[in-house]
């Protein structure tokens, strides 16, 4: 009997380690698992925190310039008269001259009268040395005289239009304005045009001549640009003899 409960003593004792082994096998299966799992999700979440955002449109910086849209030459055309508060004056014989413009928008165009009094003139500087942040400019069809550096040193200009009623441009009356593009003269009673009326443009691209003119001295100086004007005229003359490209209209 004791030799038998011996044997079962022994035997009761394997059963009890072989489960203590199984148990102790699970239990670390179990955690071994659950710290992979652990690893797994917190190298998840660090990666989560350290991944840097993807950049967006919307997040770039956008070029000043370029948000605005590119401006035409029609765009000036048909763009409403400037508000006459905006502008100072002196008065002259027939009317007044234009001394200051504050506005501020995209595109100025001159009025024909402020305060009931014809604008025939601007003033020297009017629109130079970036006193203005216009991109566009029309001066009115009753102005006369384009005076000395009237537009000089406006690095936003890009498109100037010159009214119907322009006779004279003086010498560097457009000068050192590094983003012009394009100059249009609409008058048809051009009576001279003085020497390097357009000077160190260099961006400019096209000069348009709606009339002739009596007296051509000369037109441009450091800039290329291709000139438009009637056929067998005196600006097709100029053009020419100076090399520069000319397209009849």
């Amino acid at each position: 009997m004791r030799g038998s409960f011996m044997k079962r003593k022994v035997l009761f004792a394997v059963c009890t380690m072989l489960a203590g082994l199984t148990i102790f096998g699970c239990a670390k299966s179990e955690n071994s698992e659950s710290m992979e799992s652990s690893q797994i999700n917190g190298a998840g979440e660090e990666e989560k925190e350290t991944e840097e955002p993807e950049e967006t449109e919307k997040g770039e910086a956008e070029d000043p310039v370029q948000s605005k849209g590119t401006l035409t030459l029609e765009d000036v055309m048909n763009a409403p008269v400037t508000d006459e508060q905006y502008f100072t004056y002196r008065e002259t014989e027939g009317g007044i001259v234009v001394l200051s413009c504050t506005c501020e928008d995209d595109i100025i165009v001159l009025p024909e009268t402020i305060d009931g009094k014809t604008v025939v003139g601007i003033d020297t500087n009017l629109f130079a040395y970036n006193g203005t942040k216009a991109r566009g400019i029309y001066v009115a069809d009753t102005v006369e005289v384009i005076p000395e550096r009237a537009f000089a040193d406006a690095d936003n200009l890009e498109i100037l239009v010159l009214g119907t009623g322009i006779k004279v441009m003086e010498c560097i009356s457009i000068a050192d304005d590094n983003n012009l593009k394009v100059v249009a003269i609409l008058s048809k009673q051009l009576e001279t045009l003085e020497e390097w009326m357009v000077a160190s443009c260099p961006a400019l691209e096209e000069i348009y001549f709606e009339g002739d003119c009596n007296e051509v001295i000369g037109i441009i100086g450091d800039a290329d640009p291709t000139i438009y004007g009637p056929a067998d005229s005196n600006i097709e003359k100029y053009a020419k003899e100076d090399g520069f490209t000319f397209v009849a209209r």
